[in-house]
């Protein structure tokens, strides 16, 4: 029970698909949306946003597993143990549902751009168009600097993962990095006017993307929006990136998580977390406490809805919450055929964990079997005493009481009833070693649970062992014992 458990705690679902650090290969760059919607009927894919952070402050917890990831999908876990959280896998996925799509916003960029075109006069900065691409990853498109004195239009190609992707954000930076040879730089009093977006097709037309309504800026800038554009005031730094983009649901609404209870502590009023996540920093809002979650491989984590949370991140900087794993279920019939297509291309650049070879491994774990044939021995070693012990004391029994037998034999006692009279004392030694043994087991199932947790891979696993018992089995035993001790005292007594 221990080995299924701690298979479905490693890989939740059937199977995981992560990058292959030897290939340096992104999931969304191997396994597109299109290849991902061609898998067989019936089988789920789950995108998974999988990040390390710590909380932000003096004497905070490191070493959090940030998952990001569908709330639907939690139900569906198979890692889940009663022992988990006080709350079903329902409750936990509605505790962190949030309020309206956390998808991120921003004008679309044609599926046939050629370029996109902006005008733009003022200060002497670099301006980078972050798009976030239809297989969920960023493109970077350096839009080039400024007019000084007059309008510019700046210009550039679109490549073509960023066809009918989003502009998610205009980031603005100085170019003071290759004036000072590599120094920090000094800061820039910004004075930058905006026209708007457009994309030029590759037939030649001018698509307008949209005005700058509901946009904001952040980091040291601020934004007056008029009907024609924008002009953004402020300082600007290479310490801090400054950007101009569409207000965003996080913007709105916090991220609420699941916490393991170390960190959940750390949370303060309202149950605000800050957590500081590659570098950047982002407030979420611990909706509830669960201690292991399926997945996460680490004591103490945080779960979130993954496009809220990612969207989160990618406001502070874009491309650094990307999705970087699969989960992936199918029924019975459909996971043998799921496994040889993980075999092949694309999947074959990539490293898979697959539930059913993690539990093979678990069984066939050499120290384990060991273990586990050990202590199967033992048992029947002990039964076997038992029952020889039984033997035994019905044979003493009719031994050292023969006189007393043969005097009641003599005032007319039938065989009979002294059998019955041998067999029931049989039965009360019987009975009292039964209840012994049963008390016994009890108290040393603790010490079992604890060797067989220490054996299974030569040191304590992650997730603690319980206690099963099978209830048919055990008693099936007992009454397999119990035949086999009447069939013994029959025997042992049948010649009185």
């Amino acid at each position: 029970r221990g080995q299924e458990q701690e298979a479905a705690y490693a890989v939740p679902l059937d199977f995981t698909v992560k990058e292959d650090l030897t290939r340096l290969i992104r999931v969304s760059e191997a396994v597109p949306p299109e290849r991902l919607a061609a898998l067989p009927e019936g089988v789920t894919a789950e995108p998974v946003l999988r990040l390390a952070g710590n909380v932000g402050r003096v004497g905070g917890t490191t070493g959090i597993a940030v998952l990001g990831l569908d709330p639907g999908v939690i139900p569906e876990l198979r890692g889940w143990r009663g022992d988990f959280a006080a709350l079903s896998p329902n409750a936990l996925a509605r505790r962190i549902e949030p309020a309206e799509d956390g998808s991120p916003r921003g004008p679309v960029v044609p599926a046939d751009a050629a370029a996109l075109e902006l005008d733009a006069q003022g200060s002497p900065v670099l301006i980078t168009a972050s798009v976030r691409t239809t297989r969920g990853d960023f493109a970077q498109i350096l839009l080039g600097q400024p007019g000084l004195e007059t309008t510019k239009t700046l210009r550039a190609p679109v490549p073509a993962e960023a066809r009918g992707g989003r502009i998610v954000s205009l980031t603005i930076s100085p170019r003071t990095r290759v004036q000072e040879r590599g120094g920090e730089g000094r800061p820039l009093d910004l004075d930058l006017r905006l026209g708007g977006l457009t994309a030029e097709t590759q037939s030649g037309r001018s698509i307008p993307l949209g005005t700058y309504d509901g946009w904001t800026a952040v980091n040291g800038i601020d934004a007056t929006t008029r009907p024609d554009g924008t002009t953004l005031t402020g300082t600007i730094t290479e310490q801090l990136a400054s950007r101009f983009r569409p207000r965003q649901p996080s913007d709105d609404e916090l991220a609420r998580v699941i916490a393991s209870p170390a960190v959940a502590a750390a949370a303060g009023p309202g149950g605000e977390l800050p957590l500081r996540i590659a570098g950047e920093q982002v407030v979420v809002r611990v909706a509830a406490v669960a201690s292991r979650f399926p997945g996460a491989g680490a004591d103490d984590f945080v779960v979130a809805d993954r496009a809220l949370l990612g969207t989160a991140l990618n406001a502070q900087r874009p491309g650094i919450a990307v999705p970087n794993e699969l989960w992936l279920g199918a029924g019975p019939q459909e996971r043998p055929e799921l496994a040889r297509i993980l075999d092949r291309p694309p999947f074959h650049v990539l490293s898979v964990a697959s539930r059913e070879q993690v539990e093979t491994s678990l069984r066939h774990d050499p120290l384990a079997r060991g273990t586990l044939l050990t202590l199967l021995a033992g048992a029947l070693v002990a039964l076997g005493l038992a029952l020889v012990g039984i033997l035994l004391g019905v044979v003493s029994d009719v031994r050292d009481e023969r006189g007393e037998l043969d005097d009641l034999e003599a005032q007319g006692a039938r065989p009979a009833l002294l059998r019955r009279v041998v067999r029931l004392r049989s039965l009360v030694v019987v009975a009292a070693g039964l209840l012994g043994g049963l008390i016994t087991a009890a108290a040393l199932a603790a010490i079992v649970v604890d060797l067989v947790t220490v054996t299974a891979d030569a040191a304590t696993t992650g997730l603690p062992l319980h206690t099963a018992v099978d209830w048919p089995v055990l008693a099936a035993a007992l009454a397999a014992g119990a035949l086999a001790a009447a069939a013994l005292v029959t025997a042992a007594s049948r010649r009185i």
